[in-house]
């Protein structure tokens, strides 16, 4: 019993150690830079995504297929989010390419993400990404979002821009 007393004190020792080490001599980059890429991009993706699903699980959808709902969004969308996650018709700006992590593109949030997904990582931002949280917009406009985005990968440029036009928000 003393040895794996022991031998857990001596882990939990060297896991802190190692733990020190890592935060304070700045051996791991946090440039923005893309390209970095390796263990620790692929363990912040992973810890992104099962934590995005464990705390988006058990929110109740509302129905998304009102075209007036879908409407609503289109403007704000256009001049929001569309920037960093394009839009049919329309790419991401230029400045997205420095972007570590680089922002989903629509057309991968709308057709692998499920709309409790799309709606908690809207609702609550992503934390050191360039994703905001939009908690202040409300559930409903929120919403509104979700029912867009998950339509948007099945539109042609054309009617998101009709959408767009017609939008009572986001117009110049």
């Amino acid at each position: 019993m003393r040895t794996v007393v022991l031998t857990l004190v001596v882990l939990l020792i060297l896991g802190a150690a190692t733990y020190f080490f890592i935060v304070y001599s700045g051996v791991i980059s946090v440039a923005a830079d893309p390209g970095g890429g390796g263990l620790l991009s692929w363990t912040m993706d992973h810890t992104m995504d099962h934590s995005v699903d464990r705390h988006s699980a058990g929110i109740k959808v509302p129905p998304l297929d009102d075209p007036v709902m879908i409407q609503a969004a289109a403007g704000e969308y256009d001049h929001t989010c569309a920037f960093c996650h394009g839009a049919p018709g329309r790419d991401s700006a230029g400045f997205v390419a420095g972007m570590d992590p680089s922002p989903p593109d629509y057309k991968d949030i709308g057709n692998e993400q499920s709309p409790q997904f799309i709606f908690w990582v809207a609702k609550n931002g992503v934390e050191m990404t360039g994703m905001p949280s939009f908690a202040k917009e409300g559930d409903q406009k929120l919403w509104a979002f979700v029912a867009l985005i998950k339509t948007m990968p099945k539109m042609t440029p054309a009617q998101y821009q009709n959408l767009v036009s017609h939008a009572p928000v986001g117009k110049d």
